[in-house]
């Protein structure tokens, strides 16, 4: 039995190019493309740890992209840096 392309694919089950091309908007920058690739990796992490990691990598490639300019256009700054390790 052949997938239909409408056929919904939990995010658990994609693999990272699927995933991408799902979610990566039309006029993307390199930037759009590290936050998606660290929020694949939060939403794929089974164990806290990992979970905990990639959430704050996210987060913190989140200032800059497509996305941030789209639903929060007055945030001019980047948030404080943390180190991870």
């Amino acid at each position: 039995m052949e997938k239909k392309s409408s056929e919904f694919i939990p995010i658990y089950k994609m693999d990272v190019d699927p995933f991408l091309k799902k979610f990566l908007p039309v006029n993307y920058s390199e930037q759009d493309v590290k936050y998606l690739k660290a929020r694949y990796n939060w939403e794929k992490a089974t164990d806290n740890e990992n979970r905990m990691k990639w959430g704050a990598i996210a987060s913190l490639e989140y200032f800059g992209t497509t996305f941030q300019k789209r639903n929060y256009p007055k945030m001019i700054s980047p948030p404080r840096q943390i180190s991870l390790f």
